[in-house]
C-alpha cells in the first residue's frame, strides 16, 4: 500500500513538470529571441545640430536707380538668369524650430542693365548676404518648413565695358519653403523655393569729370533649390 502511495506521487510530480515544460515551451514560442529594438526617438526627427546646404537656379529682376538722377535718365532695370546658394549653420532650441546664421547668394552671370528698354551694359553680379536665419518645421519628424533670413549684402559687380569692379552695400531679406525627405537617419534631400530681395548701393564716378553718383540695385530673385540637409 505504501509503495502504491508512493508511486502516485511520483505521477503526480511528474504530470505537474510535464504542464510546466509545455506552458514555458509554448510561451518561448510566442517570445522569439530575435525581437525588433524600439527605434530611437532621436532618428528621423528634426533637433539638434542643423546644417543646411543648397544649389540652384532662378532669375533676378530689378530696379536701377541714381542718386543724382542724371539728365535726360529714364527708366532702368536690371535682368538675368541667376545661379543660387546657400549654406545655413544652427541648432534647435525648441521643437522644430532652427535658429543660426549663414550665407545666401545669388550670382548672374550676364545680367543686362536697360534703360527704357534698350541694353546698356551687361554684368557679373554676385550678391552674398551674411546673417542669422529662422527655419521652422511644422512637424518635427516631417519635412515641410518655412525659412527666414536677414543679413549685410555685398553686390559685387563688373561692367563689360570698363574695367573696374565696384561693390554695392546694403541689406537682404531671404523667404522660402520646401520640403525635405529622409534619406539616412539625420540626413534629408529636399527642394526649396525662395525668394531673395536686397537694396545695395554703391557710390561711383563714371566718367571721371561727372559728380559722384550713388547707385542703387534693389533685385528680387526667385530661385527653386535643391538642398542636403543633416538635422
Amino acid at each position: 500500500m505504501r509503495a502504491k502511495k508512493i508511486q502516485m506521487k511520483t505521477l503526480n510530480h511528474l504530470s505537474a513538470a510535464a504542464i510546466l515544460f509545455a506552458a514555458t515551451s509554448a510561451h518561448a514560442e510566442e517570445t522569439p529571441l530575435n525581437y525588433e529594438p524600439v527605434p530611437s526617438a532621436k532618428i528621423h526627427k528634426h533637433d539638434g545640430f542643423y546644417f543646411n546646404g543648397a544649389l540652384g537656379g532662378g532669375y533676378t529682376t530689378g530696379s536701377v536707380e541714381a542718386d543724382p538722377e542724371p539728365e535726360g535718365g529714364g527708366d532702368s532695370r536690371l535682368t538675368g538668369a541667376a545661379a543660387a546658394g546657400q549654406i545655413l549653420l544652427g541648432g534647435t532650441p525648441t521643437r522644430g524650430l532652427v535658429v543660426g546664421g549663414g550665407m545666401v547668394n545669388t550670382v548672374l552671370f550676364r545680367g543686362k542693365v536697360k534703360t527704357d528698354g534698350e541694353v546698356v551694359s551687361k554684368n557679373l553680379l554676385s550678391l552674398t548676404s551674411l546673417g542669422p536665419f529662422v527655419t521652422y518645421y511644422v512637424d518635427a519628424h516631417k519635412g515641410f518648413h518655412i525659412m527666414g533670413h536677414l543679413g549685410l549684402a555685398a553686390m559685387n559687380y563688373k561692367r563689360e565695358d570698363i574695367d573696374d569692379k565696384k561693390v554695392a552695400i546694403g541689406y537682404a531679406l531671404t523667404a522660402g519653403v520646401g520640403y525635405d525627405w529622409w534619406i539616412a537617419e539625420q540626413w534629408s534631400l529636399g527642394v526649396l523655393g525662395r525668394f531673395q530681395f536686397a537694396k545695395t548701393a554703391a557710390n561711383v564716378k563714371d566718367p571721371p569729370d561727372l559728380p559722384k553718383t550713388t547707385i542703387i540695385y534693389m533685385p528680387l530673385s526667385p530661385a527653386l533649390l535643391v538642398s542636403l540637409t543633416y538635422h
